[in-house]
């Protein structure tokens, strides 16, 4: 539309996504206001961004060669000043108007050569490659990502942008075009299904995996995928890695870290590392005042970056935001790109130098996957160097050798594909043991019976468990109801569910959903004789896996008392003093066995009752104990001295 002073541009993008079932669309609205119809440069630039609940504006005035950008991230301001090459342009990478208006000047010469452009919403100038592919089609190159243009040859109109990469193309188009459009799930391109369940990462040494990973926003190169934990041995080619990773299990106990506070020299050294930056607000008070909280007395860099590390994995809930460092820290949640900038920002305003990095990292989603992550990397002297540090999985001292360093700032998996060659140490991945021949009795279970746990750690309530018979037939089958709903530090899970038992707790199906921080996780067991037939389903896809079943074994949850309780009530512990049993752990998707002895009789006072009891005792658990009824055999509580925690039946 036609201004004084100019012509005014306003663009609209939505792009519509989820996360892991969550919604997490981004919303752009960009106003520019140009002085004449022809230029590339506008007078004034304005982008508000709203990714997820972060609201992100970058307001730029030009002037001549000279810019002034006032920045907004989360509330907090900053404001920079440019000085523009004679050559520059005004790109703003989900908007195409920016990317036409470009493409028609630089048609005006059409020549492969490297320009710079100017990013409103990451505040930088960046170098793009352009290639021409006749006169209708260019290819831009930018952040190791290459984007393709195409211009209409009847109308003369750029109204078309390409993301190979990404699988995506962006028109032009208007508001009518967004009725009815889905969200799509972008987390499906960013995991790799393992075809190694490992049952705990932490346990590895090493880790060597076949790759092929296509990596958006970040020009990569084999020797950036070469660390001093991990080595590569393959090719990259227009941000594509091919080849294979070793991982090696990275320690460190503080050794040769560096004396706080740093000299000028190194913080001359480390500057941008020490500086606040977009996501990244370490000069914000509430940030300073915590970190000097948490790093008070600390003496060298890493006594202050193992305290943060600390900190943010025990207070920091989980939860998909896509938020920076000060939302983080207000609202007490985010995943692991927030995990990460609150450990940057942290060490920073405490003097300490540290940089995001990240890749891929396996866990138990889908049943084993590997999946788009983040983490720390903070500088603690000339010896030790960089460190990295995990705060979303609690990894500080210590990173497993599940994650594959890709990238070393803030870029993106557009494709991945992980294959698991060799891990050290081996263990076996064969099914448990048949479970030993033990005394076994009718279920103490009635039908329509109800029972309840309440669950706690260092004595506060974290939640409640609840179990109803569904189905219950003369011939002692069950189908039970059951639902675990849990708040803890690191956030709200449940899990809800049935599970289906024959006669002494024979193992029939079982249905487990979990929903935790936004994700939600489906698994489903059926059981065919000695076979266990699994799919697991979350980020829109399905995944089948299957399992042995030792003889005599049984069907549980390892994190909820309901399953266990069953198992438990139908072994005569009275006869047998102790024994072993071999449970398929649905949640975890792993047969395992379960060592357990009387080691005491003890009466317990539960609601005004008293309930004479046998404790037992995991052998390979010590101070773990389970006190079940002597008549039932029925589970009535479940301790960990280690943990401190505790569940007890409700009366």
């Amino acid at each position: 539309m036609a201004k004084a002073g100019g012509i005014q541009i306003i663009s609209d993008c939505v792009i519509k996504l989820k996360m892991l079932g969550a919604p997490f669309d981004m919303n752009y609205q960009a106003i520019g206001t140009y002085a004449r119809p022809g230029d590339t440069l506008p007078t004034r630039y304005t982008i508000t961004m709203v990714v997820g609940p972060q609201t992100i504006t970058s307001d730029c005035r030009i002037s001549g060669r000279k810019a002034q950008i006032d920045f907004s991230v989360g509330g907090t301001k900053e404001r920079r000043t440019l000085t523009l090459p004679s050559e520059c342009y005004l790109i703003e990478g989900n908007l195409p108007d920016t990317w036409e208006r470009a493409a028609k000047v630089m048609a005006g010469n059409p020549r492969n050569r490297t320009v710079k452009a100017y990013f409103p919403s990451g505040g930088a100038l960046e170098n793009v490659g352009l290639r021409w592919q006749g006169k209708n089609r260019l290819t831009c190159e930018v952040s190791g990502q290459s984007l393709d243009l195409t211009r209409d040859p009847k109308t003369g109109a750029w109204n078309s942008i390409a993301v190979p990469a990404q699988q995506a193309i962006f028109k032009l188009s208007d508001k009518s075009s967004m009725v009815g459009i889905e969200g799509i799930e972008a987390a499906t391109r960013a995991f790799a299904i393992s075809n190694v369940v490992f049952e705990n990462p932490m346990t590895l040494d090493s880790v060597t995996v076949k790759i092929d990973s296509q990596v958006a926003g970040e020009a990569i190169t084999p020797a950036a995928l070469n660390t001093r934990n991990q080595t590569f041995k393959g090719t990259v080619k227009k941000g594509r890695a091919l080849g294979t990773l070793t991982i090696r299990k990275v320690t460190y106990d503080g050794n040769d870290s560096a004396v706080l506070p740093l000299s000028r020299e190194v913080k001359t050294k480390f500057k941008e590392e020490l500086s606040p930056a977009n996501y990244v607000e370490s000069d914000d008070p509430d940030i300073k005042k915590l970190a000097a909280k948490v790093t008070e007395g600390c003496k060298t860099t890493w006594d202050a970056a193992q305290k943060v590390g600390h900190w943010v994995h025990q207070n920091i809930a989980y939860k998909i935001t896509g938020a920076g460092a000060k939302a983080c820290l207000k609202a007490k949640e985010g995943d692991c790109g927030p995990h990460a900038w609150l450990s940057i920002a942290l060490p920073r305003a405490a003097g300490v130098p540290a940089r995001i990095t990240g890749g891929a990292v396996y866990s138990g989603l889908l049943g084993g996957s590997f999946g788009q992550h983040y983490w720390t990397m903070v500088w603690t002297g000339e010896k030790s160097g960089w460190i990295p540090m995990d705060t979303t999985s609690g990894e500080i001292g210590g990173l497993s050798p599940v994650h594959l360093n890709l990238w070393k700032g803030a870029g993106g998996i557009a494709a991945l594909s992980v294959n698991v060659v060799d891990y050290s140490p081996r263990v076996s991945q064969a099914s448990a043991g048949a479970s030993a021949a033990l005394p076994r009795r009718p279920l103490a279970i009635q039908e329509g019976e109800e029972w309840a746990y309440t669950y706690k750690r260092d004595g506060k309530e974290l939640g409640t468990e609840t179990a109803k018979v569904r189905t219950f037939l003369p011939d002692g089958s069950i189908v039970v109801d059951y639902k675990l709903d849990l708040t803890i530090p690191q956030g709200r899970a449940l899990f809800t569910g049935d599970f289906s038992y024959g006669p002494e707790a024979a193992p029939r199906s079982l249905n487990l959903t979990v929903s935790q921080a936004g994700i939600e996780q489906k698994v489903r067991v059926k059981v065919n004789g000695a076979k266990a037939s699994v799919e697991v389903e979350a980020a829109g896809q399905k995944v089948p896996r299957s399992a042995d079943l030792p003889a005599g074994g049984y069907l549980g949850i390892a994190n909820t008392l309901a399953t266990f309780d069953v198992i438990l009530g139908q072994i005569d512990w009275a006869k047998a003093r102790e024994g072993e049993l071999s449970i398929y752990f649905a949640d975890i998707l792993r047969n395992a066995k379960r060592k357990l002895k009387v080691v005491r009789e003890e009466t317990l006072t539960l609601g005004g009752n008293q309930i004479p009891c046998l404790v037992l005792s995991p052998t390979d658990s010590p101070g773990e104990e389970l006190f079940i009824a002597k008549d039932s055999g029925r589970l009535m509580r479940s301790t960990s001295r280690s943990a401190n925690f505790s569940a007890e039946r409700r009366f």
